[in-house]
């Protein structure tokens, strides 16, 4: 365990310690709609606040996701220095913003 880390420089990230985070973050989220469950169950109303952190925790942790998988990408594309793997990269990256958009 541990074997796999990112290095970022100026620090370092193992897989263990993004387990955690992605562990804890989504503890966090589970929490907050449990506590809109209850409120909805006992009052018959919620706050919308509770609604708003879920999805601001839910995007924070996307980012991050997507930011590793980011850097993993540069860290994999500076070590093999192909530049197909970059015009890959870009054409489906077009694509997906002409599917999505």
């Amino acid at each position: 365990m541990g074997r796999n880390k990112i290095n970022f420089g100026f620090f370092t990230l193992s897989d263990t310690t993004i387990k955690y985070i992605a562990a804890i973050v989504q503890s966090l989220i589970i929490c907050l709609i449990l506590v809109v469950f209850i409120q909805i169950s006992v009052l018959e109303k919620y706050y919308t606040e509770f609604i708003k952190y879920t999805m601001i925790f839910s995007s924070l942790l996307s980012i991050f996701f997507i930011s590793l998988l980011f850097a993993r990408f540069l860290l994999w594309y500076q070590a093999s220095n192909n530049n197909a793997i970059l015009l890959y990269t870009v054409s489906t990256g077009l694509l997906l913003q002409i599917l999505f958009w």
